[in-house]
């Protein structure tokens, strides 16, 4: 049972956004009395150190001074295996990879570097760049269930990038990140801080866009999603408050509800067909569990 959740396991969650949405503070306020170990690739969390209950590694600076000032991508994996192979168990609540580009990049690097110990040769690696992929994402995979088993979450962070299609930028703005971490990720969030119709005021708490919950409740008999489409308050209290009392998703109120199918993107409407499918198949997974 997780000490952080009431009882819910939420082993993996991925927040995305712009900058600014509010991602590494999500990640850093996740936690309970123990403290949140930070991997911090950006700097984003130097100005709460002393403020927060964290131990924060900055990872660009410990490599400098590991490396004499010259490391490169295979060196940053090394670094983030090393470290998660030394953490004990269970004395962080949560640790924070804040953002994963820059390490799901060096994961990259290694195992193309390193094609035999994925039992291939490089001549594969380089006909068969999906073979390359396909190891990398099983490397990842493998990593981040060896941090689970550390703590009670695993919060990932994932900027927002330009889509394209053919070369050609299609305008709109979509997660960066593998799908492995979608795949992870008992919640995933698009976090956003736009002003409320009619206001020009930019909230203090973010809200977020469900793309996919693994989170599901017994209701009278039915198993039914915890969350809305749509958090009003995406925080970590935000999603406790809905763990204690889930929404009443037949009398949703507006800021829970998606947006209008019509006014979506492409992107937006397959992410809000990917979060009701995900619901639907962890609704159908529990009853299945529950039969046998």
């Amino acid at each position: 049972m997780s000490k952080l959740w009431y009882g819910y396991d939420i082993p993996v969650i991925t927040v995305a956004g712009e900058a600014g949405a509010g991602k590494t503070l999500f990640g850093l306020t996740c936690g309970d009395d123990r403290p949140v170990l930070v991997f911090d690739y950006e700097g984003s969390s130097a100005s709460y150190e002393g403020i927060l209950n964290i131990k924060r590694l900055d990872v660009p600076t410990l490599l400098l001074e590991h490396y004499n000032g010259d490391y490169d991508s295979e060196d940053i994996y090394h670094h983030f295996s090393e470290t998660i192979r030394k953490i004990r168990e269970d004395y962080y609540s949560v640790v924070l990879i804040d953002t994963v580009s820059e390490l799901e990049d060096a994961i990259a690097a290694y195992v193309k570097k390193n094609p035999g110990k994925f039992g291939y040769s490089s001549r594969q690696f380089d006909k068969l760049t999906g073979v390359m992929w396909g190891c990398m994402k099983a490397e990842w995979k493998k990593l981040i269930l060896m941090l689970c088993m550390k703590c009670d979450t695993v919060v990932l962070t994932a900027h927002m990038r330009e889509d394209y299609k053919n070369t050609v930028p299609t305008g709109k703005r979509i997660p960066k990140g593998k799908d492995t971490i979608l795949d992870l990720s008992s919640l995933y969030m698009v976090l956003d801080r736009k002003a409320k119709s009619g206001s020009k005021e930019v909230p203090i708490k973010p809200s977020g866009s469900v793309v996919k919950c693994r989170l599901v409740m017994k209701d009278g008999g039915e198993l039914k999603p915890v969350l809305p489409p749509r958090l009003p308050d995406a925080t970590p209290d935000g999603i406790r408050k809905y763990l204690k009392k889930p929404a009443d998703l037949m009398n949703l109120n507006p800021e829970e509800q998606a947006i209008d199918e019509s006014t979506l993107t492409d992107d937006e409407r397959l992410a809000l067909t990917a979060s009701i499918a995900s619901s639907k198949a962890e609704i159908e997974k529990a009853k299945a569990e529950g039969r046998r």
